[in-house]
């Protein structure tokens, strides 16, 4: 059953955060446009690039994605090369805060488990990023300048 608001106060104030997230984006939005993108400038490499969902609503249901062999870390959007090689793709909102530890998971997963990939925060860099020419953030290079916070923002890392 879909909540709803008990008050004028609070409906307005869920409409303002609805349009900031349509105005601001989000991950989601940015990774729905690298898809059309990818689609539109590449429609014969159909089925190369693919999304994996890692991000379950709760506890209960992370519980049922790792008995079905979710892993954490692993990227949002996953490319294969020519050479049929795994570039990761992982995405990230610039103004959003990430969790320090979750990053570290997803940087390690791509060195680990891809020929090249990194963090990805715009259309553009994506290209880059499976054209060959940038590894997006790199998460090496990220892994070595990483603050100690808890909580860290991709526009800190832009230019590593």
């Amino acid at each position: 059953m879909k909540k709803t608001p008990s008050n004028r106060a609070e409906a307005v104030n869920i409409a303002a955060r609805r349009q900031k997230s349509i105005e601001v984006g989000t991950e989601d939005t940015l990774q729905a446009s690298i898809v059309r993108a990818f689609n539109e400038k590449y429609p014969e490499q159909k089925g190369r690039l693919f999304a994996t969902f890692q991000n379950p609503s709760g506890a209960g249901q992370y519980g049922i994605w790792i008995a079905r062999g979710m892993i954490e870390g692993v990227s949002d959007l996953l490319y294969t090369d020519d050479q049929r090689r795994l570039v990761g793709v992982e995405i990230k909102h610039i103004e959003k805060l990430h969790k320090r530890d979750h990053v570290i998971r997803q940087a390690n997963w791509i060195i680990n488990n891809c020929y090249s990939g990194g963090f990805c925060v715009s259309v553009d860099m994506f290209f880059n990023m499976i054209e060959g020419r940038s590894n997006g953030i790199d998460p090496r290079k990220l892994l070595e300048n990483i603050s100690t916070k808890q909580n860290i923002v991709f526009k800190d890392y832009l230019y590593l």
